[in-house]
């Protein structure tokens, strides 16, 4: 049953993840590239940061997924 309840946190992390990922590719859509190149470059990097979260999350899931299963 923790195994169950593991995989069930590690779907909503994924969700978060994602949302914020998206959060942050539309703020660097936003800002301006001139008036806030500092700003662009920081939004970049939490949005590479983000879309690495998202891909460990994954492989965190797909391991859960695999020891509930076998």
């Amino acid at each position: 049953m923790q195994t169950q309840e593991l995989i069930q946190q590690s779907e909503e992390l994924r969700q978060l993840v994602t949302q914020a990922k998206d959060i942050a590719e539309k703020l660097q859509a936003q800002l301006p590239e001139f008036d806030e190149p500092a700003m662009l470059a920081q939004c970049s990097v939490l949005r590479t940061f983000l879309l690495q979260a998202e891909k460990q999350e994954e492989r965190f899931s797909d391991m859960l997924k695999a020891k509930m299963q076998g």
